[in-house]
Formats: C-alpha cells, structure tokens, sequence
C-alpha cells in the first residue's frame, strides 16, 4: 500500500509537470524533489541540458565517445534503470531511438526502492510527454491558420459589402490567444483540486474540441468544390512589393509570441525558484493573465488604425518585459502579475498588427498560405526563445538573462514595428477606418 501511494504522488508530481510547461527542468526538478538526488538529462552525446539538485560539475565533463556508445548499449540491453558508477540511468527513446538519458546521481549509494521507482515513472511518462507536446504541435499549426482563414472567408459571405472589416482578425486573434489563456489555467486549476489531474485535464480538453468538431462540422463550406480549377492553386503568393511587409509581419508575429512561449514555459520554474511560490492555480494564473491581456487587448483596441495599433503595442511590450526584470531583481508576485499582464497585452497588439499587415499582402487566393507561413514564423518564436533562455540560465542567473532577453525582445519588435509600417499600403483596419463602416 506505501508503495501504490508513493506511484501516486509520483504520477501527481508528473502531472505537476505537464501542467506547468512539461520542459527537461521541469522534468528534473519534479524527481529531485521526489528523491532528495541530483537529477539530470543529457542528451546522446553526453551534453548536459539540465540538472537539478546539488554539486553539479563545472565545467560539465565532456565524455569519450567510445564509452558513451558501449555505455548507452549496456543500459539499452537492461530493463529498467541501471546503476553505472555513481548513477542510476535510464534511456530517453520514445519510438525506439536514443534520445538521451535520464538519470539520479547517487555517490552515497542513497537511492532506495523509491527512488528507483520515481526513476522508472518519470521515465514511462517523459516520451508520452514529449509525443504529445509534438501532435499537439502539429495540430494546432493545421488549426490556427486554417481556422483564420476560415472566418474570414465567412464574414465575407455574410457581409460581402463590407471589404476591410477587422471585425474577422479581432475575432481570429482574440480566440487564438483566449484559447492559449485558457489552457494553463484549466490545468493548472486541475493540478491543485482535481483528482488524477493531468487526466482530468486531457480530458476537458478532448471534450472541448469533440464539441467544436462538432460546430465545424455543421458550418458551410465556403469554398465552391464544383467549380473546375482554371489554374494550379498557389498557396504563397504576395502582392508586389509585399515581400518587405511580410517580414516584417512574420518578425512582429514571432517577437509578440517569444514572451508569451517564454513565460509559459518557464514561468512556472521562475515562480517555483525566484518567486518561491508553489501553487499550481499560480502557475496557470500568470499563464491566463498574459494571454488573457492578449485577448483584451485586441478586443479593446482592435479598432484602432494600424499605425496606431502597433504604436501602441511597441509601448506597451517594452515596458511589461522591463517590469517582469525588475519582479526577478525585487521578487514580488503581484509585480510579476502585472508584467506579464502589460507583456501580454503588448504582445497581443503587435500580433494583431502582424496578422493584418501578413493578410493585406496576400493574394486573395493565397491568403490561407501566406498566414500559415506566418503562423509558423510566430510558432517558431514562440518555441525558440524558450530553448535559448533555458541555455542562457545555465550560464547566467535568471535575472541577467531576463534583462538581455527583455532588451532584445524590445528592440526586435520596435524595429519591426519601423519596418511595417514604413510601407503605407493600407492594412485591412486602414480601410475599415476610412470607410467609417460599423460592423
């Protein structure tokens, strides 16, 4: 019975860790807390990429190459985690190919039953984790821009007479970041009174999109299937000249999402490390501030000509980005609340800007690819940051590595702002302004 409880609190512990971002510190941090052990994750090669817990080496230790391969065949022929020198080590292969290892470092011979076991859960739950983090990725790429086209193609349907209505990209926006807003709270919620958590979360989940399936389902098509195709589909095409606009939009896409990837994927160790606050609803809730301020943002302002939309979101950036340092430098939750509420709302306004400025030089025809490319643009930027920062925090502490992030974040969306709108061509909130046209 000890035992079934304690594979409980450690699918409880994982579940922690789905819930706030589900990344390799995270991963370790659960199973030292688990264990009492430095844990850590290195990849196939043997390079570190986190470790938790006390007396790690620096310089990290480059190893042979020759031992690492004969070292990662023993563990692979062996069920379970294996004990190699002062380690317990256990493969990272998801579909079969070495990924890495995980492993629990036990120079006192310390590790019990227990901390085998946490071994061997933690190591059952990490590949699901990151194959499910990959199809969610995959599908909300097919989703997001698809979906975004879509309600454009049926305002227009319904309101043919009313060309250039950002009442769509209000819409489009103001789901895709509610949505984002809404998930980690859910989760995070879940993980602090919901019983089997990271279940009962997947499961809301499952429920919500069967429900929209639904909708989608009982939607018209807005595409004529019958008629012959006159010509082969382009599915990237720009207006001339829009091949400057375009970066620009697809930088402003990326630069607004890298905050946002940022707190929510790390987030959670900054409130756990700096903030010293361990409430999952916490973590869920600067999570849903953030995008939630995206989302209100968008719905507030959303109105506003473009110039001034984008004007107002490379104030508005720069200054949450500024305060989210100075809430590390002097830790105080209620500031970091408020910096990333300013930083999400920012990040919403420039996204918003984005997205029209990457519509109003498409094709007609093309614009469904062109906002793919540009949601893939922004979905890079909001992963790649992430990845860089979490490098940055092994070399540096999380405040100094928060300021030049801040710094180049800042810099990198105000000159996107420059370039964007240094073409004048009129964006689809430009022309609903001039026509003066109520929704």
């Amino acid at each position: 019975m000890a035992e079934l409880g304690y594979e409980r609190a450690v699918h409880a512990v994982m579940a922690d860790v789905a819930a706030s971002g589900g990344g390799e510190d995270a991963v370790t941090r659960a199973l030292h807390r688990l264990t009492g052990l430095p844990a850590l994750v290195e990849d196939r090669f043997g390079r570190l990429r986190s470790w938790s817990g006390p007396s790690r080496p620096a310089p990290y230790p480059e190893p042979d190459p020759v031992h690492r391969v004969e070292m990662l065949h023993a563990v692979a022929r062996q069920t379970g985690p294996v004990r190699i020198k002062d380690r317990l080590i256990t493969l990272i292969r998801p579909h079969g190919e070495i990924l890495g290892v995980l492993a629990l470092v036990d120079a006192g011979d310390e590790a019990d039953e227990h901390a085998v076991l946490a071994l061997e859960i933690v190591w059952r739950d990490l590949p699901g984790l990151i194959a499910g983090r990959v199809l969610n990725g995959a599908g909300l790429g097919l989703m997001a821009s698809t979906a975004t086209t879509y309600l454009h193609d049926l305002h227009h349907e319904v309101r043919p007479e009313r060309t250039g209505s950002v009442l769509p990209g209000i819409v489009a926006t103001a789901a895709n970041l509610g949505g984002l807003a809404t998930g980690p709270l859910v989760a995070g919620a879940a993980a602090e009174w919901l019983p089997a958590p990271l279940i009962t979360a997947q499961a809301i989940f499952t429920l919500a999109m069967t429900v929209c399936l639904a909708l989608v389902l009982c939607t018209p098509e807005t595409v004529d299937l019958e008629l012959p195709a006159t010509r082969p589909s382009t599915r990237f095409v720009l207006r001339p000249g829009g091949r400057r606009s375009f970066g620009a939009a697809g930088a402003l896409g990326a630069f607004a999402f890298a905050i946002l990837g940022l707190i929510s994927s790390l987030g959670a160790s900054v409130l756990h490390g700096t903030l010293h606050t361990d409430s999952h609803l916490v973590v869920g809730l600067a999570a849903w501030l953030m995008f939630g301020s995206a989302a209100a943002a968008q719905l507030v302002l959303g109105r506003l000509p473009l110039p001034r939309l984008l004007t107002v979101g490379a104030v508005v950036f720069p200054v949450g980005l500024v305060l989210c340092a100075v809430a590390l430098y002097h830790p105080a939750l209620w500031l970091y609340l408020v910096a990333v509420s300013l930083s999400g709302a920012g990040s919403g306004l420039l996204f918003k800007g984005g997205v029209e400025r990457a519509g109003s030089v498409a094709e007609p025809a093309s614009r469904a690819g062109v906002l793919a490319v540009f949601f893939v643009v922004a979905y890079l930027g909001m992963g790649l940051p992430s990845v860089l920062f979490s490098i940055a925090l092994r070399h540096f502490a999380v405040q100094i590595a928060m300021i030049g992030f801040a710094a180049v974040l800042s810099c990198g969306a105000v000159v996107s702002v420059v370039v964007a709108l240094r073409d004048r061509a009129p964006g689809p909130g430009e022309l609903s302004a001039r026509s003066a046209r109520p929704f």
